[in-house]
């Protein structure tokens, strides 16, 4: 009997617990998702939303989300828009909620600025439309008046929501003036009124200046030009239109930009025109379109380039993973660097371990050393370089794999005028200039280099 009575009272207080948590617990979560989404103005999933319009004063402004997710402007322009500004309308709508609700309804709509709202908000998604009405603030001035369209209940606002709703066309316009992923670009062509320069993306060589001169590109000269490009944003958008081009210096343009990409090859063009000082800006357009922009006067900077600039300026081409041994040799003495097990030693002129932060260091240097000026033609006595006593002697030996390989670069005496070069002369013969820290760079005692182990 006792047993029959320990059981029934057991049975009873697991239904309790479990009434405690589906009605308490879970329960109670669910109440207050559902009292705080009745302080939200409407409810609603992002992703959905395939529309926004916005009318105040005598401006409508309609979105439309096309099945990419990419918005565009519709009216007052057919334009491709800002979908991040876009977003942030919604985004903020989502989270707004209702200050205070009124017991009163929009019987006299006169009252509250709402039979001529300051702005009239539409979202819609595939089968939904949200619409808000917002008018005059209250008496405090604290809060605003508004309602749903479809609804008589009137409720209050933050006022701040009304700055963030409303945007002109030009905060929702794709301010974009090229839009590539850099991976996809096959070609770059500067076209300037005396001269052009082409850069192609060769599938085994990599980029190449192909025009005026078949040269080696710098890859990162490259990158740092497309990521430029990219950049480019419209200060302001003139005209829809123009049947006069040379008003705006674009019948015979100061910079012609084309970018090839993609699969398709499709081909950006970018008209560079006047600069217009009133203004603070430049007048550009976009081949395939009729649109006339005004950029910033920087973008002429970012575009102008020489050959110099983009060709491959490094000296020494190499992984820094692959070398296994640094030798520097000066005119009084010598260093040498191998790397052992993992870990780098000197040895000599004296055996020690070294500190491996400090090699890496004289190894990257050397790695990403580039050239200030390249001496062309055929050379003169190396007496004229510097090269019949140099300051330095840097000797590198790399191992890929069962590959090994030697690189060597000669410092020789300082160049040019301004006392801030050095001649260098790498192994194949080919000197360039380089910047003169150089030397300071590579000029190291053992001390500089050894570890110390009780330190360690």
């Amino acid at each position: 009997m006792r047993l029959k009575n320990t059981l029934i009272w057991g049975m009873i207080l697991l239904l309790l617990a479990v009434f405690v948590y589906y009605y308490e617990v879970k329960g109670g979560r669910e109440r207050q998702k559902t009292a705080e989404a009745a302080k939200h103005i409407f409810t609603f999933e992002e992703p959905d939303i395939n529309k926004l319009e916005l009318q105040y004063a005598d401006t409508h402004i309609q979105c439309i989300k096309a099945d990419t997710g990419a918005w565009r402007l519709v009216k007052p322009v057919d334009s491709a828009g800002d979908s991040k500004a876009i977003q942030g309308v919604i985004a903020t709508l989502k989270e707004a909620i209702i200050e205070r609700k009124l017991d009163v309804s929009d019987q006299t709509p006169a009252a509250y600025g709402l039979d001529n709202p300051q702005l009239k908000l539409v979202i819609a998604s595939k089968d939904k439309e949200y619409k808000l009405l917002l008018g005059n603030r209250n008496p405090m001035g604290n809060l605003m008046y508004a309602k749903r369209e479809a609804d008589s209940q009137l409720f209050l606002l933050n006022p701040g929501l009304l700055d963030s709703f409303k945007r002109d066309v030009f905060e929702l316009r794709d301010k974009r003036v090229i839009s590539v992923p850099e991976v996809e670009v096959t070609q770059i062509e500067l076209d300037y009124p005396e001269r052009k320069l082409i850069l192609t993306n060769d599938v085994q060589a990599g980029w190449q200046i192909s025009y005026p001169d078949k040269l080696k590109a710098d890859p990162d000269e490259v990158s740092s030009l497309i990521r430029q490009i990219n950049s480019l944003r419209v200060k302001e958008f003139i005209a829809e239109k123009t049947d006069k081009p040379a008003a705006f210096g674009l019948a015979k343009p100061t910079l012609s930009l084309t970018v090839t990409a993609g699969k398709d090859q499709l081909q950006r063009r970018l008209l560079i025109g006047r600069r217009d000082k009133e203004k603070q800006g430049i007048y550009a357009r976009r081949g395939e379109r009729p649109q006339i922009m005004l950029l910033d006067t920087k973008v002429t900077t970012k575009l102008t380039k020489e050959i110099f600039d983009l060709r491959e300026r490094r000296i020494l081409k190499f992984d820094t993973v692959w070398v296994n041994e640094l030798e520097l040799d000066y005119p009084e003495r010598a260093l040498q660097l191998k790397k052992e097990g993992g870990d780098w030693q000197l040895v000599k002129p004296e055996k020690a371990p070294a500190k491996g932060y400090m090699v890496e260091s004289l190894i990257y240097g050397l790695a990403y050393l580039k050239a200030t000026a390249f001496i062309e033609g055929k050379p003169k006595p190396d007496a004229v370089y510097g090269f019949d006593k140099p300051q330095v002697k840097a000797t590198l030996k790399l191992l890929q794999g069962d590959q090994s390989s030697t690189l060597s670069l000669l410092v020789g005496a300082s160049a040019g005028q301004d006392d801030k070069s050095v001649y260098v002369r790498r192994n194949d013969g080919r000197i360039f200039m380089v910047p003169k820290d150089i030397v300071e760079q590579l000029s190291k005692k053992p001390a500089d280099l050894k570890r110390d182990i009780a330190k360690d």
